[in-house]
């Protein structure tokens, strides 16, 4: 009888993991397949409503009704669609929603995103300070190298678990830190 038992529990201990394993998963991995936007936006161009003959057109899109992840069109047999995105497609400016575009372009500076409220420049010579930075309504966050690139390989090569070769420094212009407590960041980041 102890030894039926002593199955029943084991049966019943397989029988939660595989329950707890199938609630971990993302709901988004379950499903059969997800729509990417440029496909939503195919779908409203094509949407059809209910006992309509042919194939609606976007005649144009909505602009005042965007939202930060949604765009809503006038379709050409009177309707309207809308499609909402699962990250962010718009970002205000001046008190109206703007297309985000990611598009790297040279600038003075090294390389920028064209449209974004986040602004990002990476330098397009690593040796050179900073390599990366993220601006965002006066505040930053910049990554630099603290050894040129060539000794960075090189070091990394021969001690793969070597002290980390990348700093952290985190801008903000209402309260900016003196040298000497700069100097000490970078101090502790090379320890």
């Amino acid at each position: 009888m102890e030894r039926g038992h002593h199955y029943i529990t084991r049966g019943l201990c397989a029988f939660m993991a595989v329950i707890t394993a199938i609630c971990a998963l993302p709901a988004e991995g379950l499903a059969a397949r997800k729509a990417e936007p440029l496909e939503a936006e195919e779908a409203a161009q094509t949407a059809l409503e209910p006992g309509m003959k042919g194939e609606a057109k976007v005649s144009h899109e909505l602009e005042a009704q965007r939202g930060r992840d949604t765009k809503q069109f006038y379709m050409s047999d009177g309707s309207y669609t809308a499609v909402q995105y699962a990250q962010p497609v718009h970002y205000r400016k001046n008190g109206t929603w703007a297309e985000i575009d990611n598009t790297l372009t040279r600038a003075a500076e090294g390389y920028v995103n064209t449209a974004s409220d986040v602004r990002f420049t990476f330098s397009d010579d690593t040796a050179s300070l900073p390599v990366v930075r993220a601006q965002y309504e006066g505040c930053g966050i910049t990554f630099i190298s603290l050894e040129p690139a060539a000794d960075a390989v090189q070091k990394s090569r021969k001690a793969r678990r070597a002290a980390p070769l990348e700093a952290v420094r985190v801008e903000n212009p209402a309260a900016r830190a003196d040298a000497a407590e700069q100097e000490e960041i970078a101090a502790a980041a090379k320890v």
